[in-house]
């Protein structure tokens, strides 16, 4: 074989490596581009995350140094392992320093991060639900986190029987019975919950359904014979009917 035959010959083969090579960084490109995308978004939600935004302008440096100590602790918690139970805990921490921060936007990020790793957490489902009833005004989210959280049947999440009772009664889906049929399923639930009772007895009493409002006052002092509530309920009650 003569040179020109040998430098043509290790042209083509260089051409062909290079063909190789090219389709090979392309490929190894692409698929770093699309892992960089997820990464990306997961980044940005951990900075959000991690990030503390002083929000509110009436706290004091003394509060503002005392919180950012607390935060920095909870993110080195979260940081270490994102996915793990305490970095679960570590997120609710965080949450409630943003909320008293007035980083509502951050607390709702590291709340839903939090229901990813354990969606079955009432307090997660919870506190995030409180946040969009009493902050963003969503209802309908704040009724899907309440109804999620009361799934647990764990007696802690009472309070949520009566914060969608509220939600029923004066914001959202007031046209139903929604804010008497939650109640009742509270009570149905727990039946020694005197607290939903008094409530249901004071909605009653706001519809002039004056018999059934005196038989939850007559349930409440079965279970609490001392309840003061329960006592001038029915006091206010019989006045009113004669």
């Amino acid at each position: 074989m003569n040179k020109t035959s040998r430098l043509i010959k290790i042209i083509i083969q260089v051409i062909i490596l290079a063909v190789l090579v090219g389709g090979l960084a392309f490929y190894f490109y692409s698929d770093y581009q699309k892992s960089k995308i997820t990464k990306d978004s997961k980044s940005e939600t951990i900075n959000q995350i991690i990030t503390l935004k002083i929000v509110r302008d009436d706290l004091d440096k003394k509060k503002i140094n005392r919180y950012r100590k607390a935060f920095e602790a909870q993110t080195k918690k979260f940081l270490a392992d994102p996915q793990s139970a305490e970095a679960f805990w570590a997120l609710i921490k965080i949450e409630q320093i943003k909320q008293l921060v007035g980083d509502y936007q951050g607390a709702e990020q590291a709340l839903l991060w939090a229901v990813k790793l354990q969606p079955k957490s009432y307090l997660a489902h919870g506190n995030l639900a409180n946040l969009y009833f009493h902050h963003f005004k969503d209802f309908a989210k704040a009724e899907e986190h309440y109804l999620k959280a009361i799934e647990s049947n764990n007696p802690k999440t009472l309070s949520y029987y009566l914060d969608l009772h509220q939600l029923y009664r004066y914001f959202y889906k007031e046209d139903t019975n929604l804010a008497e049929e939650i109640l009742k399923q509270g009570i149905t639930k727990y039946p020694q919950a005197t607290d939903l009772m008094l409530v249901l007895a004071d909605y009653y009493r706001s519809l002039d359904r004056n018999q059934e409002a005196i038989e939850c006052y007559q349930k409440v002092l079965e279970i609490n014979p001392q309840s003061q509530v329960a006592k001038k309920g029915l006091e206010d009650l019989k006045n009113r009917i004669e």
